[in-house]
């Protein structure tokens, strides 16, 4: 077993920048029902598929802008089912580097600060190739800070199905 560790030492080594093995994703919350959805370590995005589950009795009515990261994308959100949002957002070159992918604008429920009512961040990513990857997310205040988040958000194909059981807490794929 130990003669193999070389190479696969060397393999991972050999893989391309932009791979977009360290790229990562936080959800942080800024103060007065307002996130900040930040992307660290982009390399070769051009296309992104996020979910976040909240609480709707603590947070309504959000409204999603765009950031700078993804300046000139193509970014389509949809708010129309309490407690999920779905933002998806594409472009024609890729995306290199860190910002500001969205801010996220709640309305918080009077008495309620909102910070803890989010509890679910999946966010894909795909590479200009077409090559989709399920990437870190975290929320909270940085990556270093905490673990990623595990919460599953039901796909748009489960979410739509009147028969899918609710979904079950699970560890992201490795």
């Amino acid at each position: 077993m130990k003669r193999f560790a070389p190479i696969v030492a060397a393999l991972l080594f050999a893989l391309p920048a932009g791979s977009g093995l360290a790229s990562t994703v936080t959800l942080t919350p800024s103060g007065g029902g307002v996130f900040v959805l930040e992307g660290q370590a982009f390399q070769d995005v051009s296309g992104l598929e996020i979910a976040l589950s909240y609480d709707p009795a603590v947070l309504r009515g959000p409204r999603i802008d765009q950031g700078g990261l993804i300046d000139g994308a193509l970014m389509m959100s949809n708010t129309n089912d309490p407690g999920t949002i779905r933002i998806a957002a594409v472009r024609q070159g890729p995306v290199q580097g860190s910002g500001m992918i969205a801010r996220i604008t709640f309305e918080a429920a009077a008495g309620q600060g909102g910070s803890g009512a989010v509890s679910g961040l999946n966010v894909s990513a795909v590479s200009p190739a077409g090559n989709k990857s399920r990437l870190p997310a975290f929320i909270g205040a940085s990556s270093q800070d905490q673990a990623p988040s595990t919460a599953t958000i039901p796909s748009t194909s489960e979410a739509a199905s009147p028969a899918a059981p609710p979904s079950a807490t699970a560890a992201p794929p490795p």
